[in-house]
């Protein structure tokens, strides 16, 4: 398990950094909020606001990236995605995470951010929501994984983008939303009826 301690101290010698985040509806945000919470008990780590991180590690100026943010946000509708389920993976920030299908705009969404930040340093590789960071054996995630199924949600509407305090220079305990932006509403369907 990861020490607590060397998680919030042993980045904060760099200075603050941004991080641009997708964040659910306020209901399911709550819910995986708890979910997150009690994972971090049995992973030894921190918890965190859940969120799909978009690009991280920004070491622009506050204003500069909330600019950024409220354009982007103007432009990408809010996003219903499928949740495939609970994956895993050796990386720390990825251990134990939610993967997406139906996420055709988060690409899109990754290049147009690092194109307007001049920078593809911190780009997420592809859409995920983590629920836990740390260090577990591949059996014990396995058995969290099928512990917690039946508490994902089958789908999850975002529909804001978010500036956070966060990045590897900032300990985890630091983190939060610093601003938020409401994604554009979103476009009609082929009937006329708004999409969900």
């Amino acid at each position: 398990m990861a020490d607590i301690a060397n998680d919030d101290t042993a980045r904060l010698s760099i200075g603050p950094a941004y991080s641009l985040w997708m964040l659910p509806q306020p209901d399911a945000r709550e819910h995986l909020a708890g979910v997150i919470a009690r994972l971090s008990r049995r992973f030894g780590t921190r918890a965190f606001e859940p969120h799909v991180t978009v690009q991280g590690d920004l070491t622009h100026r506050l204003r500069d990236v909330a600019a950024v943010a409220d354009g982007l946000a103007q432009t990408l509708p809010a996003q219903r995605w499928r949740v495939r389920g609970i994956e895993q993976s050796s990386h720390y920030y990825r251990a134990f995470h939610l993967a997406f299908d139906g996420c055709e705009a988060f690409a899109p969404l990754v290049a147009a951010s690092a194109r307007a930040l001049a920078t593809d340093a911190g780009v997420s590789p592809f859409a995920h929501l983590s629920l836990a960071y740390g260090t577990l054996d591949a059996s014990a995630k396995d058995a969290l994984a099928r512990e917690f199924a039946a508490e994902i949600p089958s789908t999850l509407t975002f529909d804001r983008l978010a500036v956070a305090l966060s990045g590897k220079s900032v300990g985890v305990a630091s983190w939060r939303t610093l601003q938020c932006f409401e994604l554009a509403p979103s476009a009609p369907n082929q009937s006329g009826e708004p999409s969900p």
